[in-house]
């Protein structure tokens, strides 16, 4: 596999630039209130969810693709609870907690608005969040207006990072190394969170995060950990 192979689902397929916001959505720049209403449920059902007491929510916001030009079909609604934790600064252990529970609650809920899946997330006010646009759903205004600018993109180093995880994962998939699927996950995963802390939803680094989920190889080491994990816990029959 080079990078040629990539097409159809290379970086223009990743992101596409749009005349407005995703009408489902939105009616004009302004979120329609059935969409509003719904994502407000869902974070207090999400919040409910963390079973930790005080916790003050200071915003509830949407950002990435569905707060901007630049959505897909492939496009999550990137739902974030703004979580202050007194005196605890996002300690080691709330994060974990936060994190393991934001997983669970969005593997075990396929919660769609409008055909579009709701990802959730735990963010820490303090935090330099980069997006082309942030909406509190909570207040119902623009914290970062999103621009109808064509962004820049380093063609080449996303291709270039596609294919070295599309190899690592066809490799890892031959083999039954939990350790070693998990570690694929996590790199793919923390490529993305460098990008957008670096240079936000353009960033080489989140925009082939999302050629990875777009053309499958996600879901395929997703599935692969799956599988070595139920296989680990089950107890095969004697014939």
């Amino acid at each position: 596999m080079n990078v040629g192979d990539l097409a159809p689902t290379s970086v223009s397929h990743a992101i596409r630039f749009h005349n407005e916001l995703n009408p489902v959505i939105w009616d004009g720049n302004r979120m329609k209130p059935e969409v509003r209403q719904r994502l407000l449920v869902i974070a207090k059902d999400f919040k409910k969810f963390l079973e930790v007491d005080y916790l003050d929510v200071e915003d509830i916001t949407i950002s990435g693709s569905n707060a901007a030009y630049t959505y897909t079909p492939h496009s999550d609604i990137d739902l974030h609870l703004l979580i202050d934790v007194p005196n605890l600064d996002f300690s080691t252990v709330f994060r974990q907690l936060f994190d393991a529970k934001k997983f669970q609650y969005n593997e075990t809920r396929k919660i769609k608005i409008k055909g579009y899946d709701v990802e959730l997330y735990v963010q820490n006010p303090k935090d330099d969040h980069k997006s082309a646009g942030i909406f509190s759903v909570l207040n119902g205004k623009w914290i970062n207006v999103p621009k109808q600018e064509q962004p820049e993109i380093d063609d080449l180093s996303v291709k270039c990072k596609v294919e070295n995880f599309m190899k690592r994962i066809d490799a890892e998939v031959e083999h039954e190394s939990l350790e070693a699927a998990r570690a694929i996950w996590e790199d793919i995963k923390e490529m993305r969170k460098a990008g957008l802390f670096k240079e936000g939803e353009f960033s080489a680094e989140n925009l082939a995060f999302k050629v990875l989920r777009n053309n499958g190889y996600s879901n395929k080491i997703l599935s692969h950990i799956a599988h070595i994990r139920d296989k680990d816990l089950s107890l095969e029959q004697k014939v």
